[in-house]
């Protein structure tokens, strides 16, 4: 994560023993975070899932960690000098914590954060800048983990989260900052009769509007995408049905922050071309395109926008375990730049990217 206010960042990770440690960027250098005693902060049993994540509080510019630490769910906050004690989140009814993500209010310190545990029960806690709020039980099983993620409308502030039921559906449901709404479907494609179910979710939100765009892949290898705007779903658009996999984030979505033209990578099996789509508000979709050929078939991805102009950097892990980033410059994409050759992974997400 990066502060809204400092030249800082704060990356945090999990390693193949399953250690929770992380490093603190001052503007200058590299440190070790040291929570409780210990640069360890949790350690977990299988170290694939997202047991961990950090967001800023964007107007006190204040730091939230979280992490999972056997059965409990633990948190620590960086004021910009110092951590405090580590806390416990209080109420969580779950099993074994898994999959953590964390994302925070455009214009105050709430944050949202969503939990799937061992029995793929996936629940949401909210912050109110001091203490965590009672915990909401989304669904009681069914997916992979992997299937939670909460994101912000910019303008209104107000939260949406998307996870499965091992339905071909996706549910969602919204936070106006004082209560949950009810649980509503986001369909499949009409051209998926299947009952995969949604493995992974991802949003993003467009920072000059309500809107946010969900991507989604299913048990089966399908993605697809659809577009929010603020009340309501568009209807959802296939891109394919032969993903590259499916036990890794093999798609991704991000707005231009200017234009608010969207972009959507993915990979199909068997290419080492990431395909990719782009929508605008007025034209909708477009069909699929050839990106960039990173040389081996890419699997996990993300997509991250520049706030300041139209680009977007994709990042790529692909099955010779590379690391490459690729420039969109609101038009085309730029050169190939493998940044590791061996990540050490095929899957999962051994990288990340910060403007």
């Amino acid at each position: 994560a990066e502060s809204p206010q400092r030249d800082e960042k704060i990356v945090i990770g999990v390693d193949a023993s399953g250690n929770i440690e992380g490093m603190l960027w001052d503007g200058s250098s590299w440190s070790q975070i040291s929570v409780g005693g210990s640069s360890i902060f949790g350690t977990v049993s299988q170290s694939y899932w997202w047991g961990m994540d950090v967001q800023y509080e964007s107007q006190s510019g204040d730091a939230v960690m979280v992490w999972n630490d056997g059965s409990n769910i633990e948190y620590a906050t960086w004021d910009g000098t110092s951590w405090s004690s580590v806390g416990t989140i209080s109420g969580f009814g779950g099993a074994t914590p898994r999959q953590l993500q964390l994302a925070t209010s455009p214009d105050s310190d709430e944050m949202v954060l969503v939990v799937s545990d061992s029995s793929s029960r996936d629940s949401v806690f909210v912050w109110d800048g001091t203490s965590w709020g009672s915990e909401q039980v989304l669904s009681t099983g069914g997916d992979d983990r992997t299937d939670i993620f909460v994101t912000y409308e910019q303008q209104s502030g107000h939260a949406m989260v998307t996870y499965s039921d091992n339905s071909a559906d996706v549910k969602y449901r919204t936070w106006d900052g004082s209560s949950w709404s009810a649980e509503f479907n986001v369909n499949q494609p009409a051209s998926f009769s299947g009952t995969d179910y949604a493995r992974w979710t991802t949003l993003a939100s467009d920072p000059n509007s309500d809107q946010i765009a969900l991507g989604v892949l299913t048990s089966g290898g399908d993605v697809w995408f659809n577009v929010w705007d603020g009340s309501a779903w568009s209807t959802s658009t296939a891109a394919t049905t032969t993903s590259t996999g499916t036990t890794e984030l093999a798609m991704a979505v991000a707005f231009e922050s200017t234009s608010g033209d969207l972009l959507a990578t993915y990979g199909e099996s068997g290419s080492s071309t990431v395909r990719y789509m782009t929508w605008t508000s007025g034209g909708g979709w477009s069909a699929e395109q050839n990106g960039p050929n990173i040389g081996a078939v890419p699997n996990s991805m993300t997509l991250s926008s520049d706030p300041l102009s139209d680009r977007v950097m994709l990042a790529v892990n692909d099955d010779n375990s590379d690391v490459n980033y690729v420039l969109w410059d609101g038009n085309a994409w730029g050169a190939v730049t493998e940044q590791e050759i061996n990540s050490g992974e095929i899957k999962n997400q051994p990288f990340l990217f910060l403007w």
